[in-house]
């Protein structure tokens, strides 16, 4: 299944209800999870063309996915925990031989088959093409198959955003509102009150893009074969024909799109960077890691607790330095103590400008673009803000958290030692740094909390 056949697919079932689609005859290579802005899709293969297997997810299902595991190109199973209450469910998506393979493959298929849904969850459920006809073939289609186990106790940027300039009774609304900021008591009652006014102002803003993916002319040759498919015996070749012709057009409409993309980029930025990053239409997820890494003999493990606790734990245990040499008690001593001085406008308003646009924001969502266009808005609010945190020594919960992505480099995918981490930081928190680490005098680490930020993979 190439990129534009699962543009296909996306448009034949946007009018049905679903949550979970099992794939056959996906025809891809290798194993992946790609996460697109409306659903996840996992698929494996061996051969590029033949056979492959696969699932489709929607998107509010992610946080309930606890591990895809490829078995074969033939097998892959999912496994889900819809409740905390109840025990997780597995659903086995298979796509057996079909009548011309032979007897010794057929057999292989089934025990493995047995063999995989004996160790899974005792919810399970098996579907996809057993290519069942009448005759020889073992007909399974459709079959449940639980082991008589006894009971157990009971464990990213959206591309379709387009952004709207502000409207000037908004910002207006923002700066007369953040003139109560001093009623707040505590530097995380004000920081939370800016962060949330903000936050309405980027939604005023933002406006989803009805992008038609396929163009006006594939969805026309798609309709027109729907009604053919009412009649499927008579219109068998008909049907083929412009199933070809809906394929092409789908590429040239999508090369069509890309060249231009592309195109305005370069007319506004001399470059192509921008543009690529436009048009990626999803993030990669890491389908399994080895729980030790370096160490060859290391088990691997597909659930996605594990991967994160595997990826936390090595960048921890990476980025933590003891130094043995100098306690913290002589550290404190060589501290010279004296007055910090206060923040002014214009140290705000310099470290605003300088930030970089296009760059990601972190949790909050709140980008460099926000803040350059609502300056005016809140320059004071924000340079008092930024004073009180520098007297009382204490800074805003969400600047000790960021969320690490993981981008592969190279070598073992398996291998976490081969994957480089990108930290997305709170922009307000990088305005505040870039602030201070222009003074010679202060540093912004002397009022870090003691713990260290939470790695939010």
């Amino acid at each position: 299944m190439e990129d534009h056949r699962l543009l296909e697919l996306e448009f034949a079932i946007k009018d049905l209800k679903w949550d979970i689609i099992g794939l056959s005859e996906v025809r891809r290579s290798g194993e992946e999870i790609r996460e697109y802005n409306d659903f996840i899709f996992y698929y494996k293969g061996e051969k590029q063309g033949r056979y492959g297997v696969g699932f489709i997810v929607k998107k509010y299902l992610k946080d309930k996915i606890v591990s895809f595991e490829g078995i074969s190109d033939r097998l892959i199973a999912l496994n889900v925990k819809l409740s905390p209450s109840k025990p997780p469910l597995t659903i086995i998506q298979a796509y057996a031989p079909s009548e011309q393979d032979t007897k010794i493959e057929k057999e292989k298929f089934y025990n493995k088959l047995t063999e995989v849904a004996q160790r899974m969850n005792k919810n399970l459920v098996v579907v996809g093409d057993f290519n069942a006809k009448v005759g020889n073939h073992r007909m399974v289609r459709g079959a449940m198959i639980v082991d008589n186990r006894s009971s157990r106790k009971h464990i990213m940027p959206n591309k379709n955003i387009t952004l709207q300039p502000i409207p000037h009774n908004a910002l207006n609304d923002l700066k007369k509102s953040l003139m109560n900021l001093e009623i707040h008591e505590t530097v995380q009652s004000k920081y939370d009150f800016l962060e949330n006014s903000l936050i309405g102002v980027n939604k005023l803003r933002t406006k989803k893009d009805n992008n038609n993916k396929l163009g006006n002319e594939t969805i026309k040759l798609m309709e027109e074969r729907n009604k053919m498919l009412d009649n499927r015996k008579e219109n068998r070749k008909d049907i083929a024909n412009i199933s070809k012709r809906i394929q092409t057009s789908i590429r040239r409409h999508r090369k069509e799109e890309r060249i231009k993309v592309l195109r305005e980029q370069i007319e506004k930025t001399g470059g192509t960077k921008k543009g690529l990053k436009q048009l990626k239409e999803y993030t990669l997820w890491i389908p399994k890691v080895k729980t030790k890494p370096k160490n060859y003999k290391s088990r691997l493990t597909v659930r996605r607790s594990s991967i994160e606790k595997t990826a936390t734990e090595f960048y921890k245990q990476l980025y933590t330095e003891t130094d043995k040499t100098t306690n913290t008690e002589e550290k404190k001593k060589d501290v010279i103590e004296e007055d910090i001085p206060h923040i002014l406008e214009a140290e705000v308003l310099r470290a605003i400008r300088t930030q970089k646009s296009g760059k990601a924001s972190g949790e909050d969502k709140i980008s460099n673009e926000l803040l350059k266009d609502t300056i005016a808005s809140i320059i004071t609010p924000l340079t008092d803000l930024f004073n009180e945190i520098l007297a009382n020594e204490q800074i805003p919960t969400q600047w000790t958290k960021s969320t690490i992505t993981l981008l592969y480099k190279k070598g073992d995918k398996r291998d976490i030692n081969n994957y480089r981490p990108i930290s997305l930081m709170s922009n307000l928190y990088k305005v505040f740094s870039k602030c201070e680490v222009r003074r010679d005098r202060w540093k912004p680490s002397n009022v870090r909390p003691e713990d260290e930020p939470q790695m939010d993979l």
